[in-house]
């Protein structure tokens, strides 16, 4: 009897360690899948990058998108378009890979665009960033070409192998040119700076090919007001000024004009 027992209790230990080892795999199973990045094929619906805390989706971007998202991420090696795009968010831009905002349309990023040895980003058009532009380590012609660029906080390309470019954009905070090293000059022409313009350690120095920059701060380095850099300046344009809430008074209506639609 004593046999009995001890055999039914060795059994019964047995399958409850049986069902608790396979419930582990599972869990494991379902934890790896929601840890791994979904990416975005040609033609596919937005997918999404979940983080462990199951709160940050990130827009995976390969391709063109249009509409509204929290924040977008470029993978490494893939190029992205953003035309009448509203980002909640940043922008990152991976290793090699390409980012380009423009039209048809306006596009509003309402945090920073963030570019970490990319292959190269550009803004041109109607494009409003609340926050930073941040571009370094990167391969190619990068920065923004306006009219209708306008930047809430800093502008900063540096540590680049490709020339930079600063074309008739708006930019509340500071211009920061630095460390750049490419065979064409880069080109910081016709912008309106709240902040300073500091240029310093390019090879070859920047240049204001298309015509000085209205500066309210100081201009020093390579790009000093003694070397036609900046013309004199009053007050800061009052279509850059922002509103109540943090928006720009001519960005929202220039949105407000747009229709966008697109997964949150």
């Amino acid at each position: 009897m004593k046999t009995i027992c001890i055999t039914v209790v060795i059994v019964f230990i047995a399958v409850c360690a049986s069902v608790l080892v396979a419930r582990g795999d599972n869990t494991r199973d379902e934890r790896s899948r929601e840890d791994l990045p979904e990416r975005q094929g040609e033609g596919d619906e937005p997918r999404f990058d979940r983080h462990r805390d199951g709160n940050a989706r990130h827009q995976i971007c390969t391709n063109a998108l249009t509409g509204t998202f929290r924040t977008i991420v470029v993978p490494d090696g893939e190029s992205c378009t953003l035309y009448r795009a509203i980002v909640q968010g940043n922008v990152r831009v991976k290793r090699n890979a390409s980012l380009f905002v423009g039209p048809p349309g306006s596009s509003s990023i309402r945090g920073n665009v963030e570019a970490e040895r990319c292959m190269t980003v550009l803004l041109s058009g109607t494009v409003i960033v609340d926050g930073n532009v941040e571009i370094e380590h990167c391969a190619t012609k990068s920065g923004y070409v306006g009219p209708g660029v306008q930047i809430g906080r800093n502008f900063e390309c540096r540590h680049n192998s490709g020339p930079c470019v600063a074309y008739s954009g708006t930019v509340r905070g500071h211009v920061k040119i630095d460390h750049n090293a490419s065979a064409v000059a880069t080109d910081i022409s016709l912008n309106t700076i709240r902040g300073s313009l500091e240029c310093h350690s390019n090879v070859p120095a920047p240049t204001h090919t298309f015509g000085a920059n209205k500066v309210t701060g100081k201009a020093d380095g390579e790009c000093a007001a003694s070397l036609g850099f900046t013309v004199s300046v009053g007050s800061f344009p009052p279509t850059a000024a922002k509103a109540a809430g943090g928006r720009w008074v001519r960005a929202r209506s220039l949105l407000a004009q747009e229709s966008f639609r697109g997964p949150l």
